[in-house]
């Protein structure tokens, strides 16, 4: 009997572990406009202290991006992506507002390095 209900928990607890990761591999990709055509997520870093309106967050999350989009980006730059319409879902990770080209000018790095190594170290 022991037994039976160890398996069962390990079964309930396998399952919301797998539920838990899609809740998230949803989340982050809201953050990318669906027609970009983004589905692999290559890595994650977030930080939180807190929540509601007084939390802070801070993270990176890093991209594949398909051939059809890097194709897109060439042919039309950021007026490209400032066509792109917002996705389905509410809320502010659905707007798409502001979009910059790269490198990052130091103006607005306040003198620190922008590169991706200095972000996820």
């Amino acid at each position: 009997m022991l037994k039976r209900a160890l398996v069962l928990l390990m079964i309930v607890l396998g399952i919301a572990a797998l539920a838990w990761k899609g809740f998230l591999y949803r989340h982050h990709l809201r953050f990318v406009p669906e027609e970009m055509g983004v589905w692999r997520i290559i890595y994650v870093a977030e930080e939180a202290w807190g929540f509601g309106p007084g939390g802070n967050e801070t993270g990176i999350i890093v991209y594949d991006m398909p051939e059809a989009t890097y194709e897109a980006l060439q042919a039309g730059g950021i007026k490209w992506l400032q066509n792109l319409s917002s996705n389905s879902w509410s809320g502010w990770q659905g707007r798409y507002d502001e979009w910059h080209s790269t490198p990052v000018p130091e103006t607005e790095t306040l003198g620190r390095p922008c590169t991706l190594r200095h972000w996820i170290e």
